[in-house]
């Protein structure tokens, strides 16, 4: 009886260090997030599952017996043990333990399976042609991207617990300017593999065809408004994954800061330019988690994406 309530409280505390050491915040039936015990660790989330499944395997193992001598008693030396395992209130309690059970084990089977990614950032580098790129004629040129310091990242929950990502591998025309948003044009091509949560077996789902399939998601802009103190709207704003292009709500921000020394013989500084943008996405509307994920129980049904481009440029 030590051994079985022993393991009972180590099993959940193993799965609940497993969980921290893969970046994968534990939720209580969607009421309440667990903090993580440990920091991502990815050798000591393979050692706290081999711990968790020999755990586990014990508990099954030591069930069986406990069952196996009580029958025991029952068949062999004919008391009454199994009887008073076996009244009303016992089965009641079983039953009750067999259905959180069936419940636990159900959402470790709903839950998102989450790939290595790849480091290089942006689809020019990778060779892709420039025309799959360009967005539609604009007498504006194109930014010049860093992709080092830019980023296009995300939040969700899953089974109420909340978990970030990010797209290592994207690309995007932008010709903007603020003095000139009629020429304005967006176009940004993310590589759906390159998605990172931090946690391999979740990577993995998202690229399932439920999810991301391991195509593309393409963002395109070309109507502005200036709303104000730098702040603007894309008026036509769509995002389409591969099937239907669907409209988005999407509002960003420019930032403007100099850098480096004036030159002499310009009069002008360099400049670093910033967009910033902030937006929440519907996916069951953009069509991404379909079957089985098109219930939010586990996994939310709206992403919040943030979206940061940076530029170093001379008198823009």
């Amino acid at each position: 009886h030590v051994v079985l309530y022993g393991l009972i409280f180590a099993i959940p505390l193993s799965g609940w260090l497993m969980s921290s050491a893969s970046s994968y915040s534990v939720s209580w039936f969607n009421l309440a997030t667990f903090p993580d015990l440990v920091a991502a660790d990815s050798d000591l989330k393979e050692l706290l599952q081999e711990v968790h499944e020999m755990l586990t395997s014990g508990l099954f193992v030591l069930a069986l017996g406990h069952i196996g001598v009580a029958f025991w008693h029952h068949f062999r030396d004919r008391d009454d043990v199994l009887r008073r395992m076996s009244n009303v209130g016992s089965i009641s309690l079983a039953a009750g333990i067999l259905c959180i059970g069936l419940f636990v084990l159900d959402i470790k089977q709903g839950q998102p399976k989450n790939s290595e990614t790849s480091t290089t950032n942006g689809l020019a580098a990778k060779g892709v042609p420039q025309d799959k790129v360009l967005v539609a004629s604009s007498t504006l040129s194109q930014w010049s991207i860093d992709h080092e310091k830019s980023a296009i990242t995300f939040s969700a929950e899953q089974a109420g617990a909340a978990f970030s990502g990010r797209f290592a591998n994207w690309d995007a025309d932008i010709q903007f300017s603020e003095r000139d948003l009629e020429q304005s044009r967006a176009r940004v091509e993310v590589e759906l593999a390159s998605v990172d949560t931090a946690d391999q077996d979740r990577d993995e789902t998202l690229a399932t065809p439920e999810w991301f399939n391991g195509g593309k998601a393409v963002f395109r802009a070309s109507q502005f408004e200036k709303i104000a103190g730098g702040h603007f709207r894309a008026l036509d704003a769509t995002l389409d994954f591969g099937g239907r292009p669907a409209q988005i709500p999407f509002e960003f921000r420019i930032e403007t800061s100099s850098i480096g020394e004036e030159k002499e013989d310009s009069g002008a500084n360099r400049v670093e330019k910033r967009l910033i943008a902030q937006t929440r996405l519907d996916r069951i509307a953009l069509g991404v988690g379909t079957g089985d994920w098109l219930d939010t129980t586990w996994v939310g049904q709206h992403i919040d994406v943030t979206v940061e481009v940076y530029k170093t440029c001379q008198l823009c």
